[in-house]
């Protein structure tokens, strides 16, 4: 429940706060009703949330095994770095991916604290993990 609440969550800050040039899965309509008033920190919420959410998500079908829940939020971190630091690359090397992988890096902005923000994510996943292993395991 909290997995999928955190999901919700993401996918509105992802709508409304990032700015229309590098969001290339939501349609060109929700430009004109997007929020732009907030702090930047909702910019680079959606990387913590997708980390958070996908450990929990991820659990919840492994167990609360102190080595499943550092695999899993470990895993969900390098998959949202692994991402992030493919927006890096240059254009020559991206004409050697696949097309929907070329796309998403080309359009994408490297933003380092997206890397942050996936860390804290995996982090209070662990932290809720834990605690919640500890109150009902």
């Amino acid at each position: 429940m909290i997995s999928g609440s955190s999901l919700v969550l993401g996918l509105f800050c992802y709508v409304l706060f990032r700015p229309e040039q590098i969001v290339w899965l939501l349609p060109d309509w929700r430009a004109s009703w997007q929020l732009r008033v907030l702090p930047h920190l909702f910019y680079n919420l959606p990387a913590l949330i997708h980390v958070f959410a996908f450990s929990l998500l991820s659990l919840a079908f492994l167990g609360l095994s102190n080595q499943k829940i550092w695999l899993a939020s470990s895993f969900w971190f390098l998959v949202n770095l692994i991402f992030e630091l493919g927006q890096a690359l240059n254009d020559e090397v991206l004409m050697n991916f696949p097309s929907f992988l070329k796309r998403y890096f080309l359009y994408g902005t490297f933003d380092v604290n997206d890397i942050i923000f996936a860390a804290v994510g995996a982090g209070l996943a662990i932290w809720l993990s834990l605690f919640m292993r500890g109150k009902y395991g």
